[in-house]
């Protein structure tokens, strides 16, 4: 299901039905959803979110979730998108949206042995209400567009695994043939 960014390439024009804060996509907590960033723009939103990198262009499309517990988490996961940043917005859809303090990211870091530092965003928002709706804006770091994927899920939940990247969902090898496996990280 991808209804994010529709761009018509018979006439090279773009447009984006998640361009503006009001035209969120509801995530459902807990389901991965598909976005892309390619034919956004930042005409008609708030300026650049306070950790974003300053003089880019904005790429910027905007999802929306119902908080079920008191702390969210959310996490993107880079496809052609080359590096994404989030920030987590509150308050009624349009001029008036408030960024959450806290609830902006541009990399995260992760630990699997060593500490890598990911390009992807990931972001722990706490001291939610329950039951109001928040806003999440997502781009593309120094003016990057592209494909991504974005979950929301609880605060005491765990980011759905991912098929052949996460140990819950290997892939099967089975095969005599002997073969090597370049750095996995």
């Amino acid at each position: 299901r991808h209804t994010r960014s529709l761009c018509d390439w018979s006439s090279d024009v773009c447009s984006s039905d998640l361009d503006l804060p009001c035209a969120a996509q509801a995530l459902t907590v807990g389901s991965p959803m598909n976005g892309d960033n390619s034919c956004s723009s930042g005409a008609g939103e708030p300026a650049s979110a306070s950790c974003w990198g300053v003089g880019n262009t904005l790429n910027t499309v905007w999802y929306s979730f119902v908080a079920t517990a008191t702390t969210m988490k959310i996490r993107t996961r880079l496809f052609t998108l080359y590096d994404s940043q989030i920030a987590v917005y509150t308050g009624p859809c349009g001029p008036g949206m408030v960024e959450i303090a806290g609830a902006c990211n541009n990399d995260y870091t992760y630990n699997c042995g060593n500490a890598f530092v990911s390009r992807a965003s990931d972001l722990t928002v706490n001291g939610l209400s329950i039951g109001t709706t928040y806003y999440i804006r997502v781009d593309g770091r120094a003016s990057n567009t592209g494909t991504f994927e974005i979950t929301v899920v609880t605060g005491a939940s765990n980011f759905p695994p991912v098929a052949a990247q996460d140990c819950s969902l290997p892939v099967n090898v089975c095969s005599n043939s002997t073969f090597n496996v370049a750095d996995p990280g």
